[in-house]
């Protein structure tokens, strides 16, 4: 086996699993293709599954039409020329095991994680198998840092606090000046400081003003741009990352007040935000010094 693969059948004994059954069709399942190893380029329009044990010999299933799309693994295969053999090679290949992993969720409870279809679980169910949610699988090894990926993530955070203060001073030195300036502007000059600092990102930065902050994932136009004024309450978010083909995204939120004193109102519900952020680090801190589990939903 690769050391992927090795890697990934002592995680299974640990969990006390037998196996875990990678599946897709059509690229359904992107998780499957990155823990594998697996380039989603070519053609892919035929399912196949991939069932790695916890011992044992990883084996595969594909069709004739697509027969060489896990060549990329060395595994050994199982070819189906039609629906009967698949299902055949499935119950050939989970023979004799009883509780294997799958990426999906109970409940769709983690939308990311629930990547199998409903009627391939029925499937491999009525084999006799039982199937549980690979999520603490996906979290070993799809979102686990290595140490360059967090050094990249941390530049990138670096550079987007600068540009963070940069665009604030540039909006105030703008109302200051009496010199035009508004939502759209302003994200321009943000993408430019991205080009700067060679970071790229997949959509621009979100420039909101007054009620447009309340909008969300709101997205200034040229149609809808609404000028910066004194008095006016501003959001800016921002994710960028390097060029890097494994490099991590930072991003951040933050918001300012156009005036010398910020409004009672506006700093009451900060200082409620301030807190609630405060208190999940403050969660996460204690329960990890203590080598206590924590999740995402308890934070």
């Amino acid at each position: 086996m690769t050391p992927r693969l090795d890697e990934i059948a002592i995680a299974l004994g640990n969990a006390q699993l037998d196996g875990w059954l990678f599946y897709d069709f059509r690229l359904s399942d992107p998780l499957a293709y990155r823990i594998l190893g697996l380039s989603e380029d070519g053609i892919a329009t035929r399912r196949w599954f991939c069932f790695v044990p916890a011992r044992g010999t990883p084996r595969a299933i594909v069709s004739a039409v697509e027969a060489h799309r896990l060549d990329a693994i060395a595994v050994e295969k199982i070819v189906y020329r039609s629906h009967d053999e698949m299902i055949g090679a499935l119950r050939k290949v989970l023979e004799g095991v009883r509780r294997i992993a799958m990426d999906y969720s109970p409940g769709c409870a983690i939308p990311y994680v629930s990547r199998v279809d409903a009627g391939t679980i029925e499937l491999v169910r009525a084999i006799g198998v039982e199937v549980v949610s690979a999520a603490d699988l996906i979290q070993r090894f799809e979102a686990t840092l290595t140490r360059e990926q967090l050094e990249s993530h941390q530049r990138a955070a670096h550079a987007l606090r600068s540009i963070v203060d940069e665009t604030f001073s540039e909006i105030a030195e703008s109302i200051s000046a009496q010199r035009s300036i508004s939502e759209v502007s302003v994200q321009e000059s943000v993408m430019a400081r991205f080009a700067a600092r060679g970071l790229v990102t997949h959509a621009p930065p979100i420039l909101a003003v007054n009620e447009h902050s309340a909008d969300p994932h709101y997205g200034p136009t040229t149609k809808h741009d609404r000028a910066i004024r004194r008095g006016d309450f501003i959001l800016l978010d921002l994710w960028a990352k390097e060029t890097g083909p494994d490099s991590i995204y930072a991003d951040f939120t933050w918001v300012a007040f156009a005036g010398d004193k910020i409004p009672d109102e506006h700093a009451r519900v900060f200082k409620i935000v301030a807190d609630a952020r405060d208190a999940t680090v403050d969660l996460v801190q204690r329960r990890v010094a203590a080598g206590d589990a924590v999740s995402g939903r308890e934070a």
